[in-house]
């Protein structure tokens, strides 16, 4: 009878230490997305789109087009780069991708210039 006190206590010790070497759980994960902007971008080009300094593949890229990876939840820096046409280069940007959300990279084609300064007053001959 006592051979049965033994191995069950055998058991529970090893089956407490399998379970202090149980993996972690995933990290938490959202998608990062690359979006072309609509109103600043007009054409439609091959684009590669890169997370944190890695391809993620060339993709056709058309004014509102969007293009989604799974990522873990955190910050990651986007980028994208033109393969074609006018070889854009969208600079890098931290992204933060919420848990179960989505980050999203906007790639604007143009900048507006800021406003004009105003003119000089010249100064009145009195």
């Amino acid at each position: 009878m006592r051979w049965w006190i033994v191995a069950l206590s055998a058991a529970v010790l090893v089956g407490a230490e399998a379970c202090n070497r149980l993996p972690a759980p995933p990290a938490g994960i959202g998608e990062l997305a690359f979006q072309k902007d609509s109103t600043t971008c007009t054409d439609t080009v091959n684009t590669e789109l890169y997370v944190d300094a890695v391809s993620q593949g060339q993709f056709t890229m058309r004014p509102g087009s969007v293009e989604g990876f799974t990522e873990t939840a955190g910050q990651h820096i986007a980028k994208a780069t033109e393969r074609a046409g006018l070889q854009r280069q969208f600079p890098a940007q931290t992204i933060s991708v919420p848990l179960n959300d989505v980050g999203t990279y906007v790639m604007k084609c143009a900048v507006s210039p800021p406003p004009a300064a105003p003119p000089a007053k010249r100064p009145s001959r009195r």
